[in-house]
């Protein structure tokens, strides 16, 4: 007859690294354990780490023989703040790719030019 399990719930935790030197992802696991959703730099080396949470959800099935099947069913973001902690809607790499830009303006409300001076050749033309 067998057995069914279909309330399987695991939490797992995804870790991307990224160089965003080179732009290449250096590695990606995922991990049977809980994590928080963050962000970590490394000055250094260049690396960024972002670790999210999941949950993962499933059926499991094992049968008379003892051969087991599984089949996951829903996989979806852990949320894991606790209820009066304020969170905002910015993701880990919105707030990386997020830059401020400013326009210099000029009197008559154009963008500042900069204008650069090249050498002229010592050698005339003859």
């Amino acid at each position: 007859m067998g057995c069914i399990r279909d309330d399987f719930s695991q939490s797992v935790c995804l870790t991307l690294v990224y160089n965003i030197y080179t732009g290449a992802l250096i590695s990606s696991t995922v991990e049977n354990n809980e994590c928080e959703l963050s962000t970590e730099f490394d000055s250094e080396s260049k690396n960024l780490t972002i670790r999210v949470p999941f949950t993962v959800e499933g059926i499991l099935r094992i049968n008379d023989h003892f051969q087991a099947n599984y089949m996951t069913s829903n996989i979806f973001l852990t949320d894991n703040h606790p209820p009066n902690e304020q969170t905002t809607t910015e993701t880990p790499l919105e707030s990386v790719n997020r830059t401020e830009t400013n326009t210099v303006a000029a009197d008559n409300n154009r963008p500042h030019e900069r204008r650069v001076k090249t050498k002229r050749s010592s050698r005339s033309k003859k």
